[in-house]
């Protein structure tokens, strides 16, 4: 029998987030007769840590890997000089970042490489150098910039380091420009992400009205996700009885640290709060502290969902949105923002409603038919069930992504044994000039 072939995966994230539970995903139902997961930690903190080791994977921290960011998440722009230490953080640290890669690879000797983000180009030159297999997952939709450059060295990378790149979407894969990469949708466990748990049983948990009509927005306070055109909408149906909108990851303990204190108490009184504070501010200014149910986050969103008349993702730039597909799961509908991927993932009329990105009006008139047609929001979440269960079961996509490892791992020991056959007849072919009998009388 085979012995289980080692995976390095290299995680980017220093906090719970998407991509952290994409990749404990896939570590979860890894099949350990074939291979064995090690996570390295970009930016380790103690819950990240204990967050993948609960899988049983090997868990290390890894600082000192810095990241190229270019994507919708984050970029840095001449004209954000807010941006700038970040592109010099990366410019500074690249050389160090392939050098700490490499000292990774000798430190775990994996038989391939799986880095999590696009953004991890530097580990990605680093693994190409040394000539370990590479399968780059990218999981962010990229930005364009001024000129152009940053985003068409990233495309080239794609298309020339890894083995595999792997896509979250067509739609996403296209915008990179790489059109031999693999498109494979994150995923939901259907067990946890169960369409019977009990509506009323979540809502008493919650504390939540039995009539009460309840949205969720998994969004966070980023500016991307939406949350702002998101307050003006809900300012515009308070009328709705019984509304409130559940905010997880929009609750969090302030850092302690002095610069963080500063900025908190500064900014402010020069017109320029912190993104928090702002968010705050609007809500406290539209009278919404009722409505906004703000809530640190949360690992059991499948209670806030089970709770939930419909998900509300109203983004502003495109991203695969990891909340759209677990909704559907469990058989409720979705009003998210008109853009490529979400499209790719929402079928409008059929999962869920769509909306021009930023239109105020047109996300409250969406919000607004979905809480009050029931049967409209049932034939939509129904729509989206049968969807999830074709396209986003957690285990045939890690099944997709093992036999990803078994072709890449075939491929290149293909091409060492053929590379191995090519120097042996090398050194069986006498040099120019010199025969075979003489060659071997001279050895005499």
């Amino acid at each position: 029998m085979n012995r289980p072939r080692t995976v390095l995966y290299v995680q980017h994230a220093g906090s719970l987030g998407g991509s952290c539970v994409s990749l404990r995903q896939i570590v979860s139902v890894l099949d350990r007769t074939r291979y064995l997961p090690v996570v390295a930690l970009a930016r380790p903190s103690r819950d990240l840590v204990l967050y993948y080791e609960k899988t049983g994977a090997r868990v290390l921290s890894w600082p000192g890997l810095v990241t190229f960011e270019h994507t919708t998440a984050f970029w840095t722009s001449a004209m954000r000089p807010a941006s700038w230490p970040v592109l010099g953080r990366t410019l500074v640290g690249w050389r160090k970042s392939e050098r700490r890669t490499l000292e990774l690879i000798d430190h775990v000797r994996p038989d391939l490489v799986h880095l999590n983000s696009v953004v991890l180009a530097a580990s990605a030159r680093a693994a190409r150098s040394r000539g370990v297999p590479l399968v780059w997952h990218v999981r962010e939709s990229p930005v364009p910039g001024h000129v152009g450059m940053r985003l068409a060295l990233v495309r080239r990378a794609l298309q020339r380091w890894p083995d595999r790149a792997l896509f979250l979407s067509d739609a996403e894969r296209s915008a990179w420009g790489v059109p031999a990469g693999i498109v494979v949708h994150n995923a939901v466990d259907m067990d946890r992400f169960d369409a019977r748990l009990d509506r009323s049983v979540a809502r008493k948990e919650l504390g939540l009205a039995p009539d009460a009509r309840v949205l969720l927005y998994v969004g966070g306070i980023g500016v991307i996700k939406g949350i702002f055109p998101l307050l003006e909408a809900l300012s515009s149906i308070t009328d709705i009885a019984g509304l409130v909108c559940l905010m997880p990851a929009t609750l969090h303990t302030p850092s302690a640290s002095l610069k963080a204190r500063v900025a908190r108490r500064v900014l402010p009184l020069i017109g320029r709060p912190i993104l928090r504070q702002r968010v705050e501010d609007r809500i406290r200014e539209l009278g919404l502290e009722a409505v906004c149910r703000r809530m640190p986050f949360v690992h059991e969103v499948e209670r806030l969902i089970a709770a939930s008349d419909a998900l509300v993702f109203p983004a502003l730039e495109n991203h695969f949105a990891r909340p759209v597909i677990e909704a559907a799961a469990m058989g409720r509908p979705t009003i998210a923002s008109r853009l490529p991927t979400l499209e790719e993932i929402v079928d409008d009329g059929k999962t869920g409603l769509l909306v021009q990105p930023g239109n105020v009006a047109a996300l409250a008139g969406a919000i607004r038919r979905v809480l009050s047609d029931h049967a409209l929001a049932e034939a939509l979440g129904a729509g989206g069930r049968a969807e999830a269960l074709l396209r986003y079961d957690l285990r045939v996509q890690a099944e997709t992504i093992m036999r990803t490892y078994d072709e890449v791992l075939v491929e290149r020991t293909k091409h060492t044994r053929a590379g191995q056959r090519s120097d042996s007849d090398q050194r069986s072919i006498p040099s120019s000039g010199t025969s075979a009998s003489n060659s071997t009388g001279q050895g005499s």
